[in-house]
């Protein structure tokens, strides 16, 4: 059996009351509780007569409690969910009624999907912000007031930016004082490391944790290498090319190259220059604006045993134990002078002492020919027992000139002639055979030697004696130069 009862009923206080505190309102779908100095309340009771729904507009709250004791409570602008042994939690869903956003006390306080239903926004009872995965980018995104972004980190890539959009991006890092220890300025680009009563160092390690870089600023140190690593320095100029290299695995410095001059300044405490090393002009200068450029070479106890004395120009080797020899070189390695302080002996790779003459440029004069004088310049023999023998032109066959005297550096009518020691001769055995150690004078063939058998004519015309035997005809011996 039921009863309809249509349009509006309203239900009062008594039956004497015309003030309605309940409303039911048909045509308007609507329920109205309260008014005319009564409070509304709407009350839900399960079968047990326990209150499970309470609409109550004098305290305006809405009040839902479950089974268990759970409440849900909206009161005073608050949304309170959960007790009663029950957690609290809001579920947003699709039109599906898939989740999408939840936000509960479950391990993850905060919880939102993305569009392939898996976590892409987290938040954790350890107050971990997790953003991203299940195939979405997790970028955090802070913006200025005009809503330009200041700060992005961005997921995709694993960058920070910092800055732009009109504003400098810096970083700072403090201590647990508040003091600053590292700031990044994005303005003027610099890294600053330590302050604030600490030492900013650098350590850089490889793929095993070893420190192969330290930057250390308490002792301004810069270490590189170790661990199994060389610790090289390469600077290159702006298209790339190296220009100084320092290479630790050799202990090499390498200035220039690649079109560059290396070149090594050194200044004194005022800013003047007293070293400089030019590979330009392969040049060493030390030196000047005041001071003395000395170089001084010690062994290996420290003592002294070279030293370059610019402000007397001396040059002293030797001593501290130490004999000071020089040694001296051709370019095929061959040594041509040596300076023995031990003995004392200056010795020489050549084999005479010859003086520079000017000779005629009106006949071949070439080395080992027999020159006497004339009026005005040397000219090649050309008559026997010539009391005007001079000598012979020095620089034939193997023997050099050890020692060349007035050479005014005249390229030209002027030849080293050979006054004493060793030397290759033109000699002419037409007509008496040469011996070793018969003495030689001028012949009437032009340039040549031959043996002196008349010892009257042959004094004050000797050149030497011969060091080598020529029996017949013409050809070259070496003699030794002694003239008589």
């Amino acid at each position: 059996m039921s009863d309809r009862i249509e349009g509006r009923v309203e239900l009062t206080e008594s039956a004497e009351s015309e003030d309605a505190v309940i409303v039911l309102d048909a045509a308007n779908g609507e329920i109205a509780s309260g008014g005319n100095g009564r409070s509304g309340v709407l009350t839900l009771r399960a079968a047990d007569e326990d209150r499970r729904i309470l609409l109550d507009a004098d305290a305006g709250r809405i009040h839902l409690r479950d089974e268990r004791g759970a409440q849900t409570m909206l009161s005073d602008g608050e949304l309170s969910l959960g007790g009663g042994g029950a957690n609290g939690e809001v579920q947003i869903r699709n039109a599906e009624g898939q989740v999408f956003a939840r936000l509960g006390v479950r391990d993850d306080l905060i919880d939102i999907r993305g569009r392939h239903g898996d976590p892409i926004f987290s938040v954790n009872r350890d107050a971990n912000l997790s953003l991203g995965g299940g195939g979405d980018d997790g970028d955090l995104i802070v913006r200025d007031k005009n809503g330009k972004a200041t700060i992005h980190l961005d997921g995709e890539v694993g960058n920070v930016g910092v800055g732009g959009n009109g504003h400098d991006g810096d970083v700072s890092v403090n201590d647990a004082n508040g003091n600053r220890t590292v700031a990044i300025d994005g303005a003027t680009g610099n890294v600053t490391l330590g302050g604030g009563g600490q030492d900013g160092d650098l350590l850089l390690t490889d793929t095993t944790g070893c420190t192969t870089i330290h930057l250390d600023a308490g002792y301004g140190n810069a270490t590189l290498g170790g661990c199994g690593q060389d610790g090289d320095v390469v600077l290159r100029e702006r298209n790339g090319n190296t220009t100084i290299h320092l290479d630790a695995q050799y202990g090499n410095v390498t200035l220039g190259g690649n079109g560059q001059d290396g070149d090594v300044l050194l200044e004194n405490g005022d800013g003047d220059r007293t070293i400089h090393l030019d590979a330009g002009y392969g040049n060493a200068t030390l030196g000047g604006n005041g001071q003395d450029g000395d170089v001084v070479l010690e062994n290996g106890d420290g003592d002294q045993t070279i030293h370059l004395d610019a402000q007397y120009g001396n040059l002293t080797l030797g001593g501290n134990g130490q004999d000071g020899d020089i040694v001296m070189r051709d370019g095929s390695g061959t040594q041509r002078i040596h300076l023995d302080s031990d003995t004392g002996d200056i010795k020489l790779s050549g084999a005479d002492c010859a003086e520079a003459f000017d000779v005629s440029e009106d006949v071949d004069v070439d080395p080992g020919t027999v020159l006497v004088t004339g009026d005005e310049f040397l000219e090649p023999c050309d008559a026997a027992y010539d009391r005007r023998v001079a000598g012979v032109v020095s620089g034939a066959g193997d023997y050099r000139p050890g020692i060349r005297l007035d050479e005014n550096g005249q390229e030209t009518g002027r030849a080293p002639v050979a006054l004493v020691g060793k030397v290759v001769c033109k000699v002419d055995a037409s007509d008496a055979s040469i011996a070793v150690g018969d003495p030689l004078t001028t012949s009437e063939t032009p340039g040549h030697a031959m043996v002196a058998t008349d010892r009257e004519r042959a004094f004050g015309a000797v050149i030497g004696k011969a060091l080598e035997a020529h029996t017949e005809g013409r050809g070259e011996i070496p003699i030794l130069v002694a003239l008589q």
